[in-house]
């Protein structure tokens, strides 16, 4: 039962159904109402009955504005989810390509002397900086550091 509570279809047609009902009642006391004489303020009924209806209508427009309103709130987290999703995945995928190289770069850092720029180059690539950062921090040109990691790629295929 709950199951057809929580759609708003189901609820849009349970209230269309009450409305009908309403109607068809008042129609039905209108109608008896012209062939018998009703008491006095029998009017104050009908237009309660009408009150009513309104109040019905009003209550159903809030309602289906405000869940689709969480629709369109669910959609949205749903897209940045998605979005981070598919970011983590390319960070992933890049650490992946950076654990691969970094072992060629580990085997072949013990044949540069110990203090060259050449070693602080490549320990700073090992920790996951890209060639910019690595120019920046050692105030090198950034031309200089591509061509230090890609001999040491080149060096380490054979």
């Amino acid at each position: 039962m709950s199951w057809f509570i929580e759609q708003p279809g189901f609820i849009g047609l349970l209230q269309i159904l009450l409305d009908i009902t309403i109607l068809i009642a008042l129609f039905l006391f209108f109608f008896l109402a012209r062939r018998q004489s009703f008491p006095p303020g029998t009017n104050d009924v009908f237009l309660s009955f009408e009150k009513i209806i309104e109040e019905t209508r009003s209550i159903g427009r809030e309602f289906d504005a405000n869940l689709q309103e969480r629709q369109d709130l669910i959609q949205q987290i749903l897209t940045k989810l998605e979005q981070k999703v598919q970011e983590a995945q390319r960070v992933s995928e890049r650490l992946d390509e950076l654990l691969k190289e970094q072992p060629a770069v580990i085997e072949n850092q013990d044949k540069l002397p110990l203090n060259s720029d050449h070693k602080k180059v490549l320990l700073l690539f090992q920790k996951g900086m890209d060639a910019k950062a690595i120019a920046k921090r050692l105030q090198k040109p950034i031309g200089e550091i591509e061509l230090i990691l890609d001999i040491q790629r080149l060096s380490s295929d054979r």
